[in-house]
């Protein structure tokens, strides 16, 4: 807020009229006089401070035109202009590089003359040369003449070499500048075969440390993941009822009703995991793992559910030593289960239930009445005595539940059963003793004449008895007594003398087995095969019964197998025997071959035991031939009692009151019947169109408008749905809209019924993966240092890879540069731990076979692969200059004695080997333009011309010069004399290296021009773009002098306003002093 000025009261009415009269007119709007409140406001005085400020604008904008004109630059800092200030300072930079690189090509210009001028003394001594050599071949000169002009020659040739190695610019040698000489070169190697028995260690490289091979990766399991479907309650077991999933091929089924043991036979195998076993929903969905063969492991976070999936053997070959084994890695298989799916039991669909309450609430209602009916069908007319004697001795048993018995002697029926009495008379008096109740069982029977058989009914609290609720009749007998076996000629077969040698298997080696039989068969011989006896016999010679006495007995556990020899050549019952022996041997896990009388039997997996010397083992047997017999007494079955029970179950939905058709499409509902083993009966309503699933029979309700016609719809689908008696199930349907399925079913049966088919899972279906087998064991060697530039360091290196498995026994992988088939490829060592003979591999790698650096790994791949043919491989890595030597066996090597000894492979720096091996480089310097023609490596230097888009240069291109490349060195001095230096000879050597000297000016020459046009071009260039940085960049002084006076005007002017605008204020104190 402005400062204000305050006076009393009292001095205000000191002042004059006028003094009023004067501040209303003037200061109306300047001033506030607050009336009642005893005080007077004073404003700031604006005027004042607006003229000032309007002074110092024009103030300073006079110090930056003065600037301006002072310094003749329209922008001296960035606040004049800031675009244009960074367009003028890339300009000037421009500038700045332009002059300096007219600098550059005037430098290069210099040295291409001062190149230029070398060269042309050159060519004039080597045109002297040339006159001197012309000279010499004319017949007037004798030797003494040509020793001159041999003279004057090797003078000349001496000052080219001065001229050629002292010409420089500044620093710069001309014409012995840095150049790529070109060598040839040839690779010397030697590969010295030590003496028999002598070995040597050479070759260690840094890169690669002796150590034994990584523990092979173990199988990583294969797994999904899903979310619970809405319907489950985490906290309400209760809401599992009934639902299910489905993996791969098998159902697993959620049921309070059926026990875990109960077989349900469908599309898909189903599991039953029961419900009352579990407390939660996690403890029943974990249980997932102990019912299926696939899963190993269950685990829930909140509604989302992992399933892993369990481990398999696996099974697979390795092809080494010129042979295929098969091998089993325990836990091995875990990609068998990637891609495999875990849905609901429709997959995507859902059958819904059909009153929405779901199937713990319809489960069957059982009758507690079993009806069946006793069979009289054996009696066909009055009893005799036999079967009234029979009858009497005879007793009938009823057996509910396997526990409660009740028996009923025949012999104390009233009426008695007598001699002459019909079927009805029969029939009724057993009716007469059935009917009763014992033990709270009512048990009721009534003669039908016209089946002429018992019809009963037993009536008992079975309700609650689901599982085991059988009923059975039947008539028991009174056994004889007093029998007797007497026995013939017995004999005994011979041991048949078979001979097993078995060689325990290695992991190299599968067990072997051989099994020879005696080539002299003489019957009666026997040997045992697992659990049974083979019996060879000749029943000629030794008969199986004779006589009277026409039953067998063996002392064998079971009756052995008989072949009968009679009629048959030795080499049919070798045959056989072989045969019989080799289909055993195969059916325990080997391959045979037959050689004569032996078999050679190989176990088909290392490691496998066939144990077929506890299997396979002659042993004899006494065949005793014998009679029986009978004794006296007992009785025979007379009633020919065939009794069938069946309980009346009933099965109950709600439909809802009112009928709505639409409301039932797409839901459904299954029945299964069965004691063990339910076969589900599956049914789903529909529109008129095929359902979702074809497990389910379609219910066409499309057309019903009513209970009555929905009552027949249901009653057509399940006519083909017989129940224990053959009727098909009864439907009915009551005004309120339930369902009644009702059926006869055999008392110990069970019925399952689910409202429906919904899944556990809100996201079916899911995909296993992610699962990977087991790996090898191996050994990662790093060759990322190793490029095309220093393969060469390579040679005379190597490593060794030492097997797993055969102690002392290694491969040397050794680098060369070319093969010449010298080196031994293989030798035998013995191994000093083991004492057995070692078969070491040498296997090179050839270096000159490289392709290029960065696939050094695939090259050394490639050429060692095709020896390895025993139990290490080598392959490429990721990053692919990694190489892997592992085992060609899968996961870990244990020892089959002892479970903790475990074998692993080695890879070992340096090589050891039955050679020596050493390489060096012969090399010979090749002259450009070949042998007969001379020509120059050109070095260049290069002139800095620009950095426009990137950095530019010029090259000025300068001959590397000496006699040697002249052609002119060999032999030392020139003797025109010497009849190995002719004059001719001479004559075309100094033409050619003057023509050479000739081309290399023209090419300096043409260096030198375009050096003279990059001048001008540049020297344009500055010029014209100093000309539009100036246009930027300066001032205009016409225009700024104009500038000037105008600030100097307004300054005066506004000063006199400013003093105005002070005036008053100063009289208005006056006043109030």
């Amino acid at each position: 807020m402005s400062p204000a000025y305050t006076y009393s009261t009292d001095k205000y009415k000191l002042l004059s009229t006028f003094f009023k009269k004067f501040l209303k007119t003037f200061y109306s709007e300047k001033y506030n006089f607050a009336k009642g409140s005893g005080i007077m406001i004073i404003r700031t005085n604006g005027s004042s401070l607006r003229a000032m400020n309007a002074r110092n604008k024009t103030t300073k904008e006079m110090s930056k035109n003065l600037e301006k004109l002072s310094s003749g630059f329209r922008i001296n800092r960035a606040a004049d202009d800031a675009a244009g200030l960074s367009i003028s300072e890339s300009m000037r930079a421009q500038i700045t590089e332009l002059s300096r690189c007219q600098n550059n090509i005037q430098e290069g210009i210099n040295l291409a003359q001062t190149a230029d001028a070398a060269l042309e003394e050159v060519n004039t001594m080597l045109r002297r040369a040339h006159s001197l050599c012309v000279q010499a071949q004319n017949g007037t000169y004798g030797e003494l003449e040509r020793d001159k002009f041999s003279d004057e020659m090797n003078q000349l040739f001496e000052e080219i070499d001065r001229i050629t190695a002292g010409t420089k610019f500044n620093s710069i040698p001309l014409f012995r500048g840095e150049i790529y000489e070109d060598y040839y070169y040839e690779r010397v190697e030697n590969f010295d075969k030590l003496p028999p028995g002598e070995f040597a260690t050479w070759g260690e490289m840094t890169f690669i440390k002796s150590e034994d091979f990584d523990p092979a990766p173990k199988a990583e399991p294969a797994k999904t993941t899903f979310t619970l479907a809405n319907s489950i309650d985490l906290n309400d077991i209760n809401t599992l009822e009934g639902k299910s999933i489905k993996i791969k091929n098998e159902t697993y089924l959620f049921s309070s009703t059926l026990s875990a043991s109960s077989n349900i036979t469908n599309s898909a195998n189903t599991r039953v995991i029961d419900l009352k076993t579990y407390n939660t929903v996690q403890t029943a969905l974990e249980a997932i793992k102990y019912y299926s063969s696939d899963i190993g492991e269950v685990e829930i976070d909140g509604r989302t559910v992992t399933l892993t999936a369990r481990l398999k053997p696996l099974s697979y070959t390795v092809d080494a030593d010129g042979r295929v084994t098969n091998y089993l890695a325990t836990d091995g298989d875990a990609e068998c289960m990637n891609d495999q799916i875990a849905q609901n039991p429709l997959g995507d669909a859902s059958i819904f239930q059909v009153d929405n309450i779901g199937a713990v609430n319809n489960q069957p209602n059982y009758s507690e009445t079993v009806t069946g009916t006793i069979s009289l069908r054996s009696i066909t007319g009055a009893l005799n005595q036999t079967q009234v004697d029979n009858l009497l001795q005879n007793k009938l048993e009823f057996k509910v539940n396997n526990s409660t018995r009740r028996t009923i002697d025949l012999s104390t029926l009233n009426p008695p059963i007598t001699v002459g009495m019909t079927k009805a008379g029969l029939g009724n008096a057993l009716a007469a003793a059935i009917n009763g109740t014992v033990n709270g069982i009512e048990y009721t029977a009534k003669y039908n004449s016209t089946t002429q058989n018992l019809d009963v009914s037993i009536k008992a609290p079975f309700s609650s008895i689901q599982y085991n609720a059988t009923v059975s009749f039947s008539e028991k007998v009174v056994p004889n007594s007093g029998g007797k076996t007497e026995y013939g000629n017995k004999w005994t077969s011979a041991a048949l003398g078979i001979n097993i040698q078995t060689t325990p298997s290695t992991h190299e080696v599968p067990e072997k087995t051989t099994i020879t039989i005696p080539s002299d068969l003489k019957v009666p011989f026997s040997f045992k095969l697992g659990s049974y006896h083979y019996l060879y016999y000749d029943s000629t010679k030794n008969p199986l019964t004779h006589d009277s006495y026409n039953q067998t007995e063996y002392s064998s556990f079971h009756t052995p197998i008989i072949y009968d020899a009679k009629g048959k050549t030795a080499d049919d019952i070798k045959k056989d025997i072989l045969s019989k022996i080799q289909n055993y041997a195969q059916g325990r896990g080997g391959t045979v071959t037959v050689s004569g009388n032996t078999l050679n039997v190989t176990a088909n997996n290392i490691g496998d035991k066939l144990n077929l010397n506890s299997y396979v083992y002659g042993d004899a047997v006494t065949v005793s031939p014998k009679k029986y017999t009978p004794g006296t007494g007992g009785s025979s079955p007379q009633l020919g009692v065939l009794s069938t029970f069946t309980r009346e179950t009933e099965v109950s939905f709600d439909l809802g009151k009112p009928l709505d058709i639409n409301k039932l499409i797409g839901k459904g509902f299954s029945l299964a019947v069965g004691y063990s083993s339910y076969t589900y009966k599956r049914y789903e309503f529909t529109n008129g169109s095929t359902g979702q699933h074809g497990d389910y029979t379609d219910i066409d309700i499309s057309s019903c408008t009513d209970y009555n016609s929905l009552q027949q719809a249901i009653q057509q689908a399940l006519s083909n749905t017989s129940d224990a008696k053959g009727n098909p199930y009864k439907v009915s349907i009551d005004n309120n809209g339930i369902m009644k399925i009702s059926f006869e079913k055999e008392p110990r049966n069970n019925v399952y019924v689910t409202d429906g088919a919904e899944g556990i899972m809100a996201d079916s279906p899911a995909k296993f993966s992610g699962g990977k087998n087991v790996g090898y064991s191996h050994k990662k060697l790093d060759f990322s240092s190793i490029t095309s530039d220093n393969v060469e360091t390579l040679l005379g290196k190597g490593f060794r890879i030492n097997c797993a498995t055969c102690a002392g026994e290694y491969i040397n992988v050794f680098f060369c540069w070319e093969n010449d088939g010298t080196v031994p490829l293989k030798f035998e060592r013995l191994d000093e731990e083991t004492g057995e003979m070692r078969t070491i591999h040498n296997i090179p790698v050839e270096l000159s076979k490289i392709t290029s650096g960065d696939k050094i790994v695939e090259d050394i791949v490639r050429q060692v692969s095709p020896s390895l043919n025993h139990y290490t491989a080598v392959e490429v890595g990721e990053p692919p200059t990694t190489l892997i030597a592992r085992d060609k066996r899968r996961g870990e090597i244990k020892d089959f004695n002892d479970p903790n000894k475990f074998y692993i492979g080695k890879v070992q720096t340096g090589v050891e080997s039955n050679f020596v091996y050493d390489t060096f480089e012969d090399e010979e310097l090749i002259l450009p333009g070949g042998e007969n023609s001379v020509g120059f490596h050109n070095s260049e230097v290069k002139i800095f011309v620009g950095s426009e888009l990137e950095p530019q240069f010029i090259p000025i291109h300068l001959p590397y010069l000496d006699l040697t490349y002249l052609r002119l060195n060999p032999p030392e001095v020139v003797d025109l004399n010497d009849p190995e230096q002719s004059a001719t000879d001479w004559l075309t050597r100094v033409a050619d290296a003057n023509m050479a000297i000739a081309s290399a000016r023209g090419i300096l020459g043409a260096d030198y021009n375009r050096l003279e046009y990059s001048f001008n071009e540049l020297a344009s260039y500055e010029e014209n773009l100093t000309s539009s940085e100036s246009l930027i960049r300066d001032a205009s002084m016409a225009h700024e002098m104009m500038n000037q006076v105008k600030l100097e005007i307004l300054t005066q002017a506004q000063q006199a306003m400013l003093s105005q605008a002070n005036v008053l204020p100063q009289q208005v104190l006056q006043l109030l002093q």
